[in-house]
C-alpha cells in the first residue's frame, strides 16, 4: 500500500515537475515543529471540551469540575472519547505525563491533517 502511494506521489511530482517527496518531508517537519512549539491552547473549548472530557473519561477529574455542557449533554462525545482512547494507549506504552499526551495528540491531529491534504 505504501509503495503504491509513494510511487503515485513520485509520478505526480514528475508530472508537475515538483519534488513532492522532499516537499512532503518539509511539511512533515513543519507540522511536527508546530505541534511541539504550540504553547497552551488557542480557545478555551480546545481544552475544556476535549481534554477535560477525555480526562474525566479516564477517571482523572470529577464531573463536578466539568463545564455545564457536560451535564446537559450538548457537546459531541466522539473527539473526547478518541482522545481518551489515545491517552489510554499512551499510558499502556509508559507515557504518563499529560504534557506529552497533549503534544502527541496535537502531533497526531497534525499528521491526520497533513494526510488529508496529501490525499486530496
Amino acid at each position: 500500500m505504501w509503495r503504491r502511494f509513494l510511487h503515485s506521489l513520485r509520478q505526480a511530482g514528475e508530472e508537475a515537475r515538483l519534488p513532492l517527496l522532499p516537499l512532503l518531508g518539509v511539511c512533515l517537519l513543519f507540522h511536527l515543529w508546530t505541534a511541539y512549539a504550540s504553547i497552551g491552547y488557542h480557545h478555551a473549548d480546545e481544552h475544556f471540551q476535549i481534554l477535560e472530557f477525555a480526562n474525566h473519561a479516564l477517571k482523572g477529574s470529577p464531573a463536578s469540575d466539568l463545564p455545564w455542557e457536560y451535564g446537559e449533554r450538548i457537546r459531541p462525545a466522539l473527539q473526547p472519547m478518541l482522545a481518551a482512547g489515545f491517552f489510554q494507549a499512551l499510558s499502556w506504552l509508559g507515557v504518563d505525563h499529560v504534557i506529552w499526551w497533549n503534544y502527541l495528540l496535537k502531533a497526531l491531529t497534525s499528521m491526520i491533517s497533513l494526510l488529508t491534504i496529501v490525499l486530496a
